[in-house]
């Protein structure tokens, strides 16, 4: 059971880490957008 949850919150961070790469390169897009 221990290992279940290990595993549920190994994949929650994954999706988080996902995200926020997502969320930076989203940002990088709107900053070049703006200087060009």
């Amino acid at each position: 059971m221990r290992n279940l949850t290990v595993e549920h919150e190994h994949g929650i961070w994954q999706e988080t880490l996902k995200n926020l790469e997502n969320e930076k390169c989203t940002l990088k897009n709107m900053v070049y957008g703006e200087k060009r």
